[in-house]
C-alpha cells in the first residue's frame, strides 16, 4: 500500500511539474498534452468560470487565459496534493490551482481564487 501511494505522489509531481513548464512557457500544444483529454476545471470565486471547463484544449486555453506573467507561477503542496501558485506582479496569491493526476496526466485541476481561502498564502 505505501508503495502504491508513494508511486502516486510522485505521479501527481511528475504531472504537475509538466503542467507548470507548459504553462510558464505559454506553450499551448505542451498544456494539452500534459492534461488527460477529459480533464476538467473547477474554479471557485470567478465569476466568469461558473462551469467547469472540461477538454484538454478548452482548459488549456483557459490557464493561457489567466495569464500569471513570467516567474509569477510556482509548484507547491495544497491539501496534501501538489498545487500550482499564481501570483499577481507584486507578489501577491491571486489563486491557488490543485492538481490531480493519473498516470502522468491531470485529470483534474480546481482553482480556488476566493480572497477570503487565500489568505494562509499570502
Amino acid at each position: 500500500m505505501r508503495r502504491r501511494l508513494a508511486n502516486r505522489h510522485a505521479d501527481g509531481n511528475d504531472a504537475a511539474q509538466r503542467l507548470l513548464t507548459a504553462w510558464q512557457a505559454r506553450d499551448a500544444a505542451a498544456l494539452a498534452a500534459a492534461l488527460h483529454r477529459r480533464v476538467s476545471l473547477t474554479a471557485e470565486g470567478v465569476e466568469a468560470l461558473v462551469d467547469p471547463v472540461r477538454g484538454a484544449a478548452a482548459v488549456a486555453a483557459t490557464l493561457l487565459h489567466l495569464d500569471a506573467g513570467p516567474g509569477r507561477l510556482t509548484l507547491t503542496e495544497a491539501t496534501g496534493m501538489p498545487a500550482i501558485l499564481l501570483r499577481t506582479a507584486e507578489g501577491r496569491v491571486r489563486a491557488v490551482v490543485v492538481v490531480e493526476s493519473r498516470r502522468h496526466l491531470v485529470i483534474r485541476l480546481w482553482a480556488v481564487f476566493n480572497p477570503a481561502k487565500l489568505t494562509t498564502w499570502t
